[in-house]
């Protein structure tokens, strides 16, 4: 698998990068424009990112393999969802790496709408995270970055953040996660109000 990585990385060196995250370096298809490739984000990356915090590279290294095993761990649970290519954008994995529709991803969406399209994506999104649960899973980081928006419906596109399980989706709601993003922070009042009303109930929750 290591070695696949590195024939992925030398294929994709010569594309176009759209896109670069914590854990992701997002790449432009070169053979379908409505595609995007995601690579994770090479350890050299991270170490020279934190390069004057070398006393903490065993801790960098640590924690790319530990984000490594649960990015194969999450693609091979959401795989076996029976709406897994929908609530995805059509995702293709190698290891690690997947291919994925190019979708505008919701927080451009809400810069780029008026105010009836803002509250009829949001209130999705509110019923697409219970959707989630029921399904056992929810993301646990709410950046509006890290999903789009196909035919006025939401997707994810950052698997990078998906816990799995009653106790993982408990901890999140109870946290309420959602409402203290800077995502969050940027919608007015009324938009705010929306996202206050996910979870008023647990019934949604999967039996498993």
């Amino acid at each position: 698998m290591r070695i696949l990585t590195k024939i992925v990385l030398y294929l994709f060196q010569s594309l176009v990068v759209v896109g670069e995250g914590w854990d992701y370096i997002v790449f432009e298809s070169k053979t379908d424009p409505k595609k995007v490739i995601k690579v994770m984000r090479p350890l050299w990356k991270q170490i020279i990112s934190r390069i004057f915090l070398f006393w903490r590279l065993f801790e960098i290294f640590h924690n790319f393999s530990a984000r490594k095993k649960h990015m194969m761990y999450t693609s091979g649970k959401i795989r076996n969802l029976k709406e897994f290519s929908k609530m995805f954008a059509n995702p293709r994995f190698i290891g690690t790496t997947f291919v994925q529709d190019k979708v505008i991803t919701l927080r451009d969406y809400l810069k780029n709408s008026n105010e009836k399209e803002r509250q009829d994506i949001l209130y999705k999104f509110c019923i697409f995270q219970e959707k989630t649960w029921s399904l056992g899973f929810s993301d646990n980081s709410f950046k509006f970055s890290g999903y789009g928006v196909v035919n006025e419906d939401i997707v994810i596109i950052d698997i990078s953040e998906l816990v799995f399980g009653n106790s993982e989706i408990l901890k999140v709601i109870e946290c309420r996660k959602w409402l203290f993003t800077l995502d969050f922070q940027r919608l007015n009042n009324k938009e705010k109000n929306i996202l206050r009303s996910i979870a008023q109930n647990k019934t949604f929750l999967a039996n498993s």
